[in-house]
């Protein structure tokens, strides 16, 4: 009930450590991620306030922004699902490796403007990584990412559930994951 009141403190000392720790171990294994330069806690009280400073990931965009700069393009379905498939590859990608993130979502996966193929996964606070993922967390996952789109659809993204549909053909060909992921939506 607090955060909606406060979203800027925390009454856990340790959360931007604990994000910077899982970044930092995600980008040897493969993961592309922002380098966390810094991470800084500041007691207030009996409260902390936490900083994370990385390096810019120059001339990339959060997927929705990516989406929509391509939306009145001739070539904009293309695209919308080549940009998909490639965060669901990625996503597989990190659930492969280990790792479950705690706040997946379409805003938190960068597209490098010039090489949309080059995409990022940023936010890892409260996100962990267990070594190997349970099946129900990958679904939770996915179902997660798949929501966010059909939100932001619903908010004017061109993205529809059948976009979601097929991001999570491209992130698991098996037909029954498919299926209880679709069931959750």
């Amino acid at each position: 009930l607090i955060r909606f009141f406060n979203k800027e403190l925390y009454s856990d000392r340790l959360r931007a450590f604990r994000e910077l720790a899982t970044t930092v171990h995600a980008a040897p294994i493969g993961i592309p991620t922002v380098e966390i330069l810094a991470a800084v806690t500041v007691k207030t009280g009996s409260w902390y306030r936490h900083f994370l400073f990385s390096r810019e990931l120059a001339g990339c965009i959060d997927l929705p922004a990516y989406l929509c700069g391509r939306a009145a393009g001739a070539s904009f379905f293309a695209e919308k699902r080549s940009a998909l498939e490639a965060a669901a590859c990625l996503v597989r990608r990190m659930h492969e490796a280990g790792f479950y993130h705690g706040d997946l979502n379409l805003k938190n996966i960068l597209v490098c403007a010039a090489q949309p193929d080059l995409l990022y996964i940023i936010d890892w606070d409260k996100s962990y990584c267990p070594g190997v993922l349970a099946d129900d967390l990958r679904k939770e996952n996915a179902v997660r990412f798949c929501r966010s789109m059909l939100k932001l659809g619903q908010a004017g993204l061109p993205a529809d559930p059948e976009d979601a549909e097929a991001f999570l053909r491209a992130y698991c060909s098996d037909s029954d994951f498919v299926r209880a992921c679709r069931e959750q939506l």
